[in-house]
């Protein structure tokens, strides 16, 4: 297959390097792998970790990765949602040299990337005119016209996903894609492109 095609190729370029390196670590990471990858990232960019305490919590910050088909998202949740569906424990260390237990919910969420969100939102307008594209510029679909209208783009987008998680999200059913809600609700949420 082409995936196992473009393993053998990583594998033997990363054998012939200076990096320490075996075949097994070559492999595909799963969404919600990718989501903590993109918490901790965007975490340490921030400053918020390592965490200068057990009680520093209040720093931590959540994450949204916005690809083309597929959207991650991570952030901390209470101790109370730490057995819902999509929340992991992970152990972070301190600057003390402690480790802290944070619940964490991560997932990935397929077909909900920028392109394929716009995509799904763009097949189901019927009129005429298309706030969500520039005026001008060059739309997904040629029957459309762009106004560049943030602000009943962010409505539309709004509806889109609030109408998304009452029938479930792609693949998931309605209850599995409820999320808990943030460990605060002021809580800053960066967004990344990667």
């Amino acid at each position: 297959s082409t995936s196992d095609s473009i393993f053998k190729y990583v594998r033997s370029a990363l054998q012939e390097s200076s990096f320490q390196f075996q075949d097994d670590w070559a492999g595909v990471i799963s969404g919600q792998t990718e989501a903590l990858y993109d918490w901790i990232s965007v975490n340490l960019a921030s400053g918020a970790l390592p965490l200068d305490s057990s009680s520093s919590l209040d720093s931590l910050v959540g994450a949204a990765d916005l690809g083309g088909a597929s959207a991650q998202v991570a952030y901390p949740v209470s101790s109370l949602n730490r057995n819902d569906p999509g929340v992991v424990l992970l152990s972070l260390p301190t600057k003390d040299g402690h480790r802290v237990k944070v619940p964490i919910y991560a997932v990935s969420r397929l077909r909900y990337g920028m392109y394929e969100a716009h995509r799904q939102i763009l097949s189901s307008w019927t009129e005429p005119i298309f706030p969500c594209d520039i005026h001008g510029g060059e739309s997904l679909d040629s029957n459309k016209i762009g106004t560049g209208r943030f602000n009943e783009c962010v409505d539309l987008i709004g509806t889109f996903f609030v109408r998304s998680e009452r029938k479930g999200l792609g693949d998931l059913l309605p209850q599995e894609a409820k999320r808990p809600p943030p460990r605060r609700s002021d809580m800053k949420l960066y967004a990344i492109d990667n």
